[in-house]
C-alpha cells in the first residue's frame, strides 16, 4: 500500500488539476459545498482521489446559508472536510455560528454513521473534543495545534481519533512535541497542500516520503517500521 496523502487541497493550485494526474492516493478536500458539487462528477469515480465534502470554518461568516446544501450531499461520499471550528482571532466573532454549524455537521455524520472526517481545529480543541462521539466515524484532527493533554486524553476515550501530519509540523517543537507523545497507530500523513512550505512550490510523494522519514527521527524509530504501521493505520481508516 502506498502512502495516503488525507488532506489536499487540489483545487487551490492554478494547474487545472494536472497534480492530480501524477499523485497516488488523496483525500481531496473542500472548502464549501459549491465545490464539492463542481468536482464530484469528475471525481466521483476515482480510485486514487477520494473527494470530500467540506463546509471550512473560516468561511461560515461570509457564506453563513450552506448547511442545507452540504446536508444534501452528504450520502455521496464517505469523506468530509474540511469542516471544524477556528476561534483564533480573527475567527471569534463567528465562532457561535460555526460551532451551531459544526455541531449541525457532526449530527448528520453520526445518522450516516461510518464517516471519515478531517476536522480543523484551531484554537478550539476543547470544544471539539466534545462533539466526537463513540462510533463508527473516524476523525482525523489535522494540523492539530491544541494541547497535547487534551488530544491524549480525547484519544483515550475514542479510538477512532486520529491526527494527519504534515511536513511543516516536523520541523516545530510544537509539531516535534507532539508526534513524540502520540501513539504511532493512531498517525497518519497529510500535506494541507498547497499550504505547507514545500507544497507551496510542488505537489509530489516525495512530499509524503520526506515526512514519514522526520516522523522516524523524531519517535527514534526504524523507518521502516514506522512506514508499514502508517500504512496500516491507513488501511484500517480506509476499511
Amino acid at each position: 500500500m502506498k502512502l495516503i496523502d488525507f488532506h489536499c487541497h487540489p483545487d487551490l493550485y492554478n494547474d487545472n488539476f494536472k497534480m492530480l494526474n501524477n499523485a497516488n492516493k488523496i483525500v481531496f478536500v473542500t472548502n464549501l459545498p459549491v465545490l464539492f458539487e463542481r468536482y464530484y462528477p469528475k471525481y466521483k469515480d476515482s480510485k486514487n482521489n477520494f473527494l470530500a465534502l467540506g463546509y471550512h470554518p473560516e468561511l461560515i461568516e461570509e457564506y453563513p446559508n450552506y448547511f442545507e446544501k452540504f446536508k444534501r450531499n452528504l450520502y455521496k461520499t464517505r469523506f468530509v472536510g474540511e469542516i471544524g471550528l477556528d476561534n483564533s482571532e480573527r475567527n471569534k466573532e463567528s465562532f457561535g455560528k460555526q460551532l451551531r454549524i459544526f455541531r449541525e455537521i457532526m449530527d448528520e455524520c453520526n445518522k450516516s454513521d461510518g464517516k471519515i472526517i478531517s476536522i480543523h481545529s484551531r484554537k478550539a480543541e476543547s470544544s471539539i473534543f466534545e462533539e466526537l462521539i463513540n462510533n463508527n466515524n473516524i476523525y482525523i484532527l489535522h494540523w492539530y495545534t491544541g494541547t497535547l493533554k487534551r488530544l491524549l486524553d480525547g484519544m483515550m476515550k475514542n479510538q477512532n481519533i486520529y491526527i494527519s501530519v504534515n511536513l511543516d509540523m516536523t520541523t516545530t517543537k510544537k509539531g516535534h512535541d507532539l508526534i513524540h507523545s502520540v501513539p504511532i497507530d493512531r498517525i497518519v500523513l497529510e500535506t494541507d497542500a498547497p499550504f505547507t512550505k514545500e507544497s507551496k512550490k510542488r505537489y509530489d510523494y516525495k512530499i509524503l516520503e520526506d515526512t514519514i522519514t522526520q516522523i522516524a527521527k523524531i519517535k527514534k524509530s526504524n523507518l521502516e517500521d514506522i512506514t508499514i504501521q502508517i500504512q496500516a493505520n491507513s488501511k484500517k481508516i480506509l476499511g
